[in-house]
C-alpha cells in the first residue's frame, strides 16, 4: 500500500478522519441530550473515546440502552 504524502490519498484519509470524528461528535451529544443532564460532557468523552473505537462502542451502547430523561419524568409523576 504506498500513501504519497502531500497527494489526494492523504486528503481522503484527513477528510474521513474529520467525517468520522464529526458523526461520533454529534451523535454521543444528541444521545447526550435525550439521556443525561450534560450532553456537552458526553460529546466531549465520545470524542476522547472515538480514538480507541471500541471503547467508544461500548460507551455509545450504554448511552443508548439508558432510559431517557422523559421517560424517566414521567415515571416519577
Amino acid at each position: 500500500m504506498n500513501i504519497e504524502m502531500g497527494g489526494y490519498n492523504s486528503v481522503v484519509i484527513v477528510v474521513l478522519a474529520l467525517l468520522y470524528f464529526t458523526v461520533v461528535v454529534r451523535l454521543s451529544n444528541y444521545l447526550g441530550e435525550r439521556k443525561t443532564e450534560t450532553p456537552t460532557i458526553c460529546a466531549v468523552v465520545g470524542f476522547g473515546l472515538a480514538f480507541v473505537p471500541p471503547l467508544l462502542l461500548i460507551y455509545l451502547a450504554l448511552l443508548v440502552l439508558k432510559p431517557d430523561i422523559k421517560t424517566q419524568l414521567q415515571d416519577l409523576r
